[in-house]
């Protein structure tokens, strides 16, 4: 039985980029966004659906040593979900806090300034990443909602 590997700052920050790097959905589903109308909750949903099973298309997908993006769920009316694997991690080693402190911030920017994102943010979407590990134990999950991207929008 193989002993998980410790991550250190270092690695989560690394994992985090890649994170933002998994963001790919956003694009694919910018066609599916500019060709109707999103009026009406039922056709951002829709929408969402679309994008979810274009981008599960080319997935799993390996984003670095550590993590992969294995599938997107479209959730509720405006939620979309990326769910992750930490790969030969030792998720009982990490500290939660600590991970989701760093990796916040960063996934509130790539919201607000990813051209990827753009049709998540034209939708007013709430974007949860989760992570689990090997064996699909959920590590934690970390939601960015449309008041988080407005806040940072009206203070930066």
């Amino acid at each position: 039985m193989k002993e998980g590997k410790k991550l250190s700052l270092r690695q989560m920050i690394i994992i985090g980029v890649f994170t933002g790097l998994g963001s790919v959905g956003g694009k694919i589903g910018y066609n599916y966004f500019t060709s109707g109308s999103i009026s009406e909750p039922t056709s951002i949903q829709k929408t969402l659906v679309r994008i979810a099973n274009e981008t599960n298309k080319i997935l799993p997908m390996l984003l670095d040593q550590y993590t992969r993006l294995d599938t997107t769920i479209a959730g509720g009316e405006n939620r979309f979900i990326y769910l992750y694997t930490l790969l030969e991690v030792d998720i009982s080693s990490l500290n939660k806090d600590e991970f989701t402190s760093q990796m916040k911030p960063n996934l509130i920017n790539w919201y607000k300034t990813l051209a990827d994102m753009d049709v998540f943010r034209k939708m007013d979407v709430e974007i949860t990443y989760t992570y689990r590990s090997e064996k699909w134990v959920e590590f934690t999950s970390i939601t960015i909602f449309p008041k988080d991207f407005s806040e940072k929008m009206q203070a930066g």
